[in-house]
């Protein structure tokens, strides 16, 4: 929004402008948003468009992207329909009158970074924590490699049957092109502690990077599925503070929390090997935001943020207070490797280790 202006909410998909400016984008998965106006409602159509209201009740809409639907509901009897697509401007007046114009009378706003964002872009990036993980079998403390950690990895799994071991690291391929190890976890769950807590009360962004890569594509559970793989950030204080995100028995990007799971629409894509950067948009007031972006390999991933996620999820009622001090890599069925795993305050930070100091 451009102030002055006044705009209120109805909905999760709804809201009244009464005046002034406003642009609307509507993210991934959130579709049919309507913008209601004096004369008009517009309905996105999956896109971004600006709506002006002056202090008459006149109204401009503008399509910035995509397509929008304008009713004028200005006429209770018969009212319009009208498909703009990108580029075109609908005027409608206080008295109904429509017109489209050759092009906007208003200058709108297109940068929709929270407070959160803003803030975060201008830390220098920092790594809260990394494994690059043992580069031979011979290498001395390979359970405990990195920095950032208090301990090692160890074992936790319910039925005390799992193991994990580092096996050769292809077909993972490190950023660095360097050889080395994947952790391999089978039935189970491998553990580390972080040295530094990460605190879910204070508004903050956390980006991650994980390699992983499904060991056995073809054993499968007794209903058909592969396994699964899991990254948590955990709470020792409390078992049930869990923020997880990985990929799930069905071949889908998931999102977990203790309030639910989400998964993104499409399936997974490429030969199973995979560099997962999760964006974990820490809100302690309005949930939390949790975007994923998914590359086969470590080497095709871009050195800058990309504008668009695969999976983008946000939890409205899960409320956290005990800090999440551990790192977790759960495995169902069939056993994953892991490797290459980043923590950091931002993107650079996660995907250019190397380059960060710390």
């Amino acid at each position: 929004m451009k102030g002055p202006a006044k705009l209120e909410v109805l909905s999760p998909k709804t809201a009244r402008l009464h005046q002034g400016n406003a642009t609307v984008r509507c993210e991934q998965g959130i579709y049919s948003f309507s913008l209601f106006t004096p004369t008009s409602s517009v309905v996105d159509l999956g896109t971004e468009f600006g709506v002006a209201v002056d202090a008459e009740g006149a109204s401009e809409v503008h399509v910035l992207d995509g397509a929008v639907e304008v009713v004028d509901t200005f006429s209770k009897f018969e009212p319009s329909v009208r498909l703009l697509s990108i580029g075109q401007t609908l005027t409608i007046t206080s008295n109904g009158t429509e017109n489209i114009i050759s092009d906007t009378t208003q200058k709108w706003i297109r940068d929709y970074r929270t407070p959160l964002d803003r803030k975060a872009e201008g830390l220098p990036p920092r790594l809260i924590a990394r494994d690059p993980f043992p580069t031979s079998l011979s290498q001395a403390n390979r359970f405990a490699l990195g920095t950032g950690w208090s301990g090692g990895w160890w074992l936790a799994s319910e039925k005390n049957t799992g193991d994990y071991h580092f096996v050769p690291a292809a077909p993972l391929l490190k950023r660095d092109g360097a050889g080395g190890l994947a952790l391999l976890v089978g039935w189970g769950e491998a553990r580390r502690k972080l040295a530094e807590p990460i605190n879910p009360t204070v508004p903050q962004i956390v980006y991650v990077g994980l390699s992983m890569h499904r060991m056995s594509s073809e054993m499968r559970d007794s209903n058909g599925r592969p396994s699964e793989a899991t990254f948590m950030f955990r709470s020792s204080e409390d078992p049930t503070t869990v923020l997880a995100m990985g990929l799930s028995a069905g071949g889908h990007w998931v999102v977990a929390e203790q309030g639910g799971w989400e998964r993104s629409d499409l399936p997974e894509s490429g030969n199973g090997t995979y560099f997962m950067v999760a964006k974990i948009e820490i809100g302690p007031l309005g949930g939390n935001k949790v975007s994923i972006k998914a590359y086969d390999n470590s080497e095709e991933v871009p050195a800058h943020e990309p504008e668009t996620w695969d999976l983008v999820t946000h939890r409205q009622h899960t409320k956290m207070t005990a800090p999440l001090d551990t790192i977790a890599l759960r495995v169902r069925q069939s056993p994953f490797k892991f490797g290459e795993l980043s923590i950091g305050n931002s993107w650079q930070a996660v995907v250019q280790p190397s380059s960060t100091a710390h």
